[in-house]
């Protein structure tokens, strides 16, 4: 990649947070919007797009009133369902928001960060269903090892825009994307695999920690390699004296 384009989605990454939440201009959409049914927004979602569920969601102390749209992308091949969740609020400020999702995702996580200012919000659960810290999904399941890895986010970015434009019969002005850890690795795969998907990206902590990954894969390596690495549920014995201090006593009187 040529210097110049390096540096160019750089100045996007840093900044996309002042575009993202500086002043919102919160409106109601230009015309009479679809109505807020399945059958409406069936009609109007795109040919691999499936919708399960849609309702008005009412307005709270914080976050606007929007239609909440659930449905899932049939991916092609090797294929898979990838779930998602869009948010269309009734007073939108013609911008797009994505939400990333961290550890191994397998939920939908809320978007309200997005809807309270107004922005039409997407998150999706990458392919796979489960909570955060499982991945026994992957095992012999190379659709979603592939959606987890960078294609959930995009299929679902491609989807959720085309319903919101759809919706409003208006065109985005702007689209942005948001995560931390593994949401920070998403926006990073974003920004070098399908960069016209977003005007600005804020990728927070990237979950790309390779030197903790080997070191991860060492440790499971020796702890699984025999038996005898493991510590018997005979030998944790609770004690009434607390561990800590049993060594910092000793450790205390010969620094004194």
């Amino acid at each position: 990649m040529m210097h110049s384009q390096v540096r160019q989605r750089v100045s996007r990454l840093v900044l996309c947070t002042v575009l993202l939440w500086g002043g919102t201009g919160l409106r109601a959409a230009a015309g009479a919007p679809t109505p807020c049914t399945l059958p409406a927004l069936q009609a109007l979602a795109p040919d691999d797009t499936t919708l399960t569920a849609v309702a008005l969601v009412p307005a709270t102390t914080t976050v606007p009133e929007y239609c909440q749209v659930d449905g899932y992308v049939t991916t092609p091949a090797p294929v898979n369902q990838v779930n998602f969740r869009v948010g269309l609020p009734t007073a939108w400020n013609h911008k797009f928001y994505f939400q990333g999702c961290g550890g191994r995702c397998g939920g939908l996580v809320s978007l309200n960060a997005g809807l309270m200012r107004g922005y039409a919000s997407a998150t999706t659960d990458t392919g796979h269903q489960g909570v955060s810290t499982d991945s026994t999904w992957a095992y012999n399941a190379r659709a979603k090892e592939i959606d987890y890895g960078h294609r959930a986010v995009h299929v679902t970015t491609v989807a959720a825009k085309l319903l919101t434009h759809a919706y409003y019969g208006t065109r985005l002005r702007h689209a942005y994307f948001s995560g931390c850890s593994n949401g920070g690795r998403q926006a990073l795969i974003e920004a070098q695999r399908y960069p016209e998907d977003f005007d600005g990206i804020i990728a927070g902590a990237p979950g790309f920690g390779n030197k903790g990954n080997l070191n991860s894969i060492w440790r499971y390596q020796t702890v699984l390699a025999d038996r005898d690495h493991y510590l018997p549920p005979v030998n944790c014995r609770c004690s009434p004296t607390p561990c800590w201090r049993t060594v910092t006593r000793p450790m205390a009187s010969s620094m004194a």
